[in-house]
Order: structure tokens, then C-alpha cells, then sequence
């Protein structure tokens, strides 16, 4: 009891914030914008039919349109709007939960209660994660939609888009909410779970780099190797 007691009201928390209710609206008027792309006899529209855009390889619903949609969704959607921006927004977030929670008074009205240490901790992290699968869950369940109702594919993948995000923002949470415990700071543990990220990225970006450096070698080797043999016989 206790521990769902203290699980609803950090979700009550969560709820109660403005940056809530914002990054809701982002990612509902994402998926708008995103459904809002149809087509007519004339080519492209955009937002419901108020714009034309034109481009006749488009029209009436072609395979071509498919595959637009298709090519906003892998392109640009997942790679920069759930890895990159829906992420930055999730983190904005919940960056201060610790922090304010550390602060003078408030946890000690918690504290002197007959509540564990980590069992408080365990609940208001897991509280900010469900913050964060409602906000990745309604995105994800808004482009199936979108997806579905627009070109014909109920493509059930898209949905597994909210696990993915979920356990990769909960390693990035977790180091946010280290840096936010030891310097009960939300701008300092953003800053350094930013700086962090960054260097995952660039490390991830090196290695994929040195990878297609050495295969491009080993290639090269084996046609030196080819070459060779061709001319001894």
C-alpha cells in the first residue's frame, strides 16, 4: 500500500507540472502534422487539405505517397524525434524530480514515515519512467494510427518504438538522477546527462567509423590478394 500510495503520488506530481501538459502537446501536434500530409488530384496536401503543395507523382493516394509516409516515419521520426528530441524533452522533465525532492522539508515529511530509502527512490524513478511511457506510448500509438488509417499498413513494429525508448532513457535517467542526488542541482544533472550522451555518441560514432574503416580495408586486401594470385597464374 505504501508503495503504490507513494507510486500515485509522484505520478500526481508529474502531472501537476506544466512541462507535462507541454510535452504532451509536442508530441500530440508532432503526430497532427504528421497525419495532416494527404494527397488529392493535384499532388500533395498538407494540413487536412488546407494547403496544396502539388508535385503529381503524388496524387490520389499513389504507391509513391506510400512510400513518403513510410520514408518521414523511418527518417525522420525515429531517428531524430524519438532518439534525439523526444529524449531531450523527457529528460527537461524529469531532471528536478531528485533535486526537488531534496530539498529542505520535503524529504523529511517522507523520511519519518516508516519508508525505506530505496524503496522511496525505487518509486519516484519508476514514477518519472511512467511519465515517460505515457508520452512515448501516445506518439507511437498516434503514428500507427496515422500510419494505418493513411496508407493501409497496421504496421504493429511501430509500437515497439515505446519499449526501445523506454530502457534506453532509463540508463540515461539513471545517471541523470545520480548527478541530480549528489549535487541536488536539476540544471547541473541535465547539463552532465547531456555531456554524457554526447560522448556515448560520439564513442558509438567513432567505433561504427573504425568498423567501416577496417572492412573497407580487409576488402581491399582480399582484391590485392585476387590481383596477386591472377598474376602468378
Amino acid at each position: 500500500m505504501q508503495t503504490r500510495a507513494l507510486l500515485i503520488d509522484s505520478f500526481r506530481m508529474m502531472v501537476a507540472r506544466r512541462l507535462f501538459w507541454i510535452t504532451l502537446g509536442i508530441n500530440m501536434l508532432v503526430v497532427l502534422v504528421y497525419g495532416s500530409i494527404g494527397t488529392n488530384e493535384e499532388g500533395l496536401t498538407m494540413l487536412f487539405g488546407l494547403f496544396d503543395v502539388g508535385f503529381a507523382m503524388f496524387a490520389n493516394d499513389s504507391p509513391v505517397y506510400a512510400s513518403l509516409m513510410q520514408g518521414i516515419f523511418s527518417s525522420m521520426l525515429v531517428p531524430l524525434w524519438l532518439a534525439w528530441i523526444a529524449t531531450i524533452l523527457a529528460l527537461v522533465s524529469t531532471t528536478s524530480v531528485f533535486p526537488d525532492f531534496q530539498e529542505e522539508g520535503a524529504i523529511d515529511i517522507v523520511l519519518s514515515k516508516p519508508i525505506s530509502r530505496w524503496k522511496i527512490f525505487f518509486v519516484k524513478y519508476l514514477g518519472s519512467l511512467i511519465f515517460v511511457f505515457m508520452q512515448v506510448a501516445i506518439f507511437c500509438l498516434g503514428v500507427f494510427l496515422v500510419v494505418g488509417t493513411r496508407i493501409g499498413d497496421w504496421n504493429w513494429t511501430i509500437l515497439a518504438g515505446v519499449p526501445i525508448v523506454l530502457i534506453f532513457y532509463s540508463y540515461l535517467y539513471a545517471f541523470c538522477t545520480l548527478i541530480g542526488v549528489v549535487t541536488r542541482s536539476a540544471i547541473a544533472a541535465l547539463l552532465f546527462t547531456m555531456l554524457f550522451w554526447f560522448a556515448l555518441f560520439i564513442i558509438q560514432s567513432a567505433e561504427g567509423t573504425l568498423n567501416l574503416l577496417k572492412t573497407q580495408q580487409e576488402i581491399e586486401v582480399q582484391r590485392l590478394e585476387q590481383r596477386l594470385e591472377a598474376s602468378r597464374n
